[in-house]
């Protein structure tokens, strides 16, 4: 990584003679700036240095991923012995949320996941104990229904936005229970589609339970990413509480095809782009 210092009003945490070199996580929202710009300047306020050695793909795909699924993480209350569902649980967010809640949770908790078939390892090595695989013919919600009507989860997180899961998951989750989510998955990256997003939440959250509204808490979390968050994810990673899987890394002239990946939704942990 080529790091330039320069003097800045504030607190910072480098140190005068600080090596270029240093490892470092930094957020950059609101800056205008895209995602894969080959430079940036960075308020340095902003900037968390990473004492023990990570690889430069885990810290590229840790820090808004990981803020995200550590608000999610502290809005469900999570405690020890809980039955908790994640779903979309081998993407960039569920990856990271599944091992917190499995840490949360602890051995006498239960955590059970969705993903897709081809994706069940990994979500296992996390720390899920049951997988249902969403690409089922017979739709996930009924299949959950089935098994646990009669032994409820306490907390569901859903790390994509499956609103069918919401609309029927008080077949599965305990009255006191809350549904935390990213907000609704966009079927299609167009205003249209967006808007659609946008009027399902509201409905989630305003529509009454005595005029057909889910009986269940609707929690939607905005992703937030702070320098107190990037501290607590670098904690988890050097305690070896937390790691980034990564799906795949790619060189800079090959970004249409990592968005196609993405956009695939056949990925599983992080899609990295090396700008160099």
């Amino acid at each position: 990584m080529d790091t330039r210092y320069s003097r800045s009003s504030g607190e910072s945490p480098f140190t005068p003679r600080q090596s270029p070199a240093t490892a470092i996580q930094f957020y950059h929202t609101g800056s205008r700036h895209g995602a894969l710009s080959e430079y940036v300047v960075l308020d340095s306020r902003h900037v968390c240095i990473v004492a023990k050695a990570m690889e430069m793909p885990e810290l590229a795909g840790l820090p808004i991923a990981g803020c995200t699924a550590l608000c999610l993480a502290e809005k469900a209350d999570l405690r020890h012995s809980q039955k908790i569902l994640v779903s979309g649980a081998a993407g960039g967010v569920g990856s990271l949320v599944t091992q917190k809640v499995r840490n949360a949770v602890g051995e006498e908790g239960r955590v059970v996941a969705v993903c897709s078939r081809e994706k069940e390892q990994l979500v296992r090595e996390l720390g899920a104990e049951e997988v249902f695989d969403h690409r089922t013919p017979v739709p996930v919600h009924k299949l959950l229904a089935e098994k646990y009507a009669g032994d409820k989860f306490d907390t569901i997180i859903d790390a994509y936005g499956v609103q069918s899961l919401f609309d029927n998951c008080a077949d599965f989750l305990k009255e006191s229970g809350s549904y935390i989510t990213v907000g609704i998955a966009f079927d299609h990256y167009t205003y249209t589609s967006m808007l659609l997003a946008v009027s399902r939440m509201l409905r989630n959250v305003l529509w009454p339970r005595l005029l057909g509204g889910t009986p269940r808490r609707y929690v939607q979390v905005a992703s937030v990413c702070t320098l107190d968050g990037l501290q607590k994810l670098k904690d988890l990673c050097e305690d070896g509480k937390l790691r980034v899987p990564i799906d795949s890394i790619w060189d800079f002239d090959n970004v249409p095809d990592s968005y196609k990946r993405i956009l695939n939704r056949r990925a599983s942990g992080k899609v990295v782009v090396k700008i160099s």
